[in-house]
């Protein structure tokens, strides 16, 4: 009955792994104070889940002596290659940095708003303040001195962005709206 048990013993891991895929967005990202906690649990969580699996694909044999179960060990192996799939490679966080931009008006040592354009096409707009911070990443498009930025990322970040900027001498400047937008300080450009 213990050895059935045992098979099960990767159940866990694999759900809980399986629900952060599904509701983690390596794209869009906020979080405040609380934050540091809240990721210490559900680290706490994988730490155990994954001990649990482990355990599970060991068992003892008549001669007391460790014996692999290949089939658990297996599961649980690519089950933490999808964890570690999940945490680095997934979303447009990624590649080389082309432009980083920076608004000097709105920082102070309280709040920084910021965007990252990147070679492959790729964005990340920031908005931290001293106590929450957001960010979103996705594509973006250039034509010639213009750059639109994906319009639903950029809502949800912050009324502070616009999606279209124009890239002219050293600056970011929004083209719809710019009384109430900020304009961005290129300070990095490869």
């Amino acid at each position: 009955m213990k050895s059935i048990l045992r098979r099960f013993y990767p159940l866990p891991f694999i759900i809980l792994v399986y629900w952060i895929y599904k509701v983690e967005n390596p794209d869009q990202s906020c979080g405040g104070l609380i934050e540091p906690f809240i990721n210490f649990f559900w680290f706490s969580l994988i730490l155990i889940t994954a001990i649990l699996a482990i355990t599970g694909s060991f068992r003892k044999d008549k001669s007391e002596k460790l014996k692999i179960e290949p089939l658990g060990l297996l599961i649980t192996i690519l089950t933490a290659l999808a964890l570690i799939y999940n945490f680095t490679l997934r979303g447009h966080t990624h590649g080389e940095i082309l432009i980083y931009a920076e608004n000097e008006e709105a920082k102070t040592d309280h709040s920084t708003y910021g965007i990252t354009l990147r070679k492959n096409n790729n964005f990340t707009i920031i908005a931290y303040h001293i106590d929450f911070g957001c960010s979103g990443s996705g594509k973006y498009q250039k034509n010639g001195d213009t750059i639109k930025l994906n319009e639903n990322i950029v809502k949800s970040i912050g009324d502070k962005f616009n999606s279209t900027y124009l890239v002219q001498a050293n600056y970011l400047i929004p083209i719809v709206d710019t009384t109430n937008k900020l304009r961005f300080k290129i300070t990095t450009i490869k």
